[in-house]
């Protein structure tokens, strides 16, 4: 067979491969139905999970308890031995940390958008709501599985997001992207595993987070949904009310309106 022959081989088989990507509203779509489908969903008010957060490389680990409500209500608390308790919460607009080698702080600008986009209860079923333009990139290899690769804008002008999701399945196996933090934009890649049904919905009970050098990995215990999560909960603690009482309130308020989603698909890379 002659080069040229081969040649047009392959561009015929990339062709082909462009033409079967799906568009990527009904990745993300199908991703919801593989995890239990939008009415399962609709069903949780509320989510209480215990479970281990740990840097193995550093031989690091403490007990681990998330809380989360609707609309964007998270409260994560970390208690390590020797070095304390750490707790991160977002109560709707408000995203702070207390840290025992920082301090406490309230988070603002990009940081504070990424925090509270991720801090959305029920994700899945919202993505038209968080995101400005959604596209399909290709298919792309993660592991032993061949993944639908995903990029997604953020309609809050922050860092997109490429997701990749299981060509069998149709389940999240990594999301790639850039996150804001006290240190600077950080590029970090997640890795979800070990999905278990909960309530009616399927979820990673696995973590592993490769950011600025280290590895964290995120192991869950036991999850339920609908716990009784007083909104009470949520509401920053004293060192963050004192914080918030100091800042100066913003200029301004309202928002503007949110651009309709965009879906589509392009070339593989």
């Amino acid at each position: 067979m002659n080069k040229l022959a081969i040649i047009a081989i392959g561009a015929c088989a990339a062709l082909a491969a462009q033409e079967n990507l799906p568009p990527a509203a009904s990745v993300l779509d199908r991703f919801v139905e593989a995890t239990g489908g939008k009415a399962a969903y609709e069903k949780h008010r509320t989510q209480l999970a215990h479970g281990t957060l740990s840097l193995p490389a550093q031989g690091i680990t403490g007990a681990m308890t998330l809380y989360a409500a609707e609309p964007s209500k998270t409260l994560m608390r970390v208690e390590i031995g020797a070095i304390g308790t750490m707790q991160t919460g977002v109560d709707d607009d408000i995203a702070w940390e207390v840290s025992p080698l920082q301090g406490p702080r309230v988070v603002d600008g990009a940081e504070k958008a990424d925090t509270v986009r991720e801090a959305r209860f029920n994700a899945p079923i919202h993505w038209r709501e968080q995101y400005s333009k959604i596209e399909t990139q290709g298919i792309e290899r993660v592991g032993d599985e061949d993944c639908i690769k995903v990029l997604m804008m953020p309609n809050d002008g922050g860092h997109p997001e490429t997701a990749y999701f299981s060509r069998k399945s149709g389940l999240l196996v990594k999301q790639t992207g850039t996150r804001a933090t006290a240190m600077g934009d950080i590029p970090y890649d997640n890795m979800f595993s070990d999905y278990r049904p909960v309530d009616g919905v399927l979820e990673p009970y696995k973590t592993t987070e490769k950011a600025a050098g280290q590895e964290i990995e995120v192991e869950l215990s036991d999850m339920k949904y609908n716990a009784d999560v007083p909104d009470s909960t949520f509401a920053p603690p004293p060192e963050i009310q004192a914080l918030l009482k100091k800042a100066a309130p913003p200029a301004g308020s309202g928002s503007s309106p949110e651009a309709p989603v965009q879906s589509g698909t392009s070339n593989p890379k």
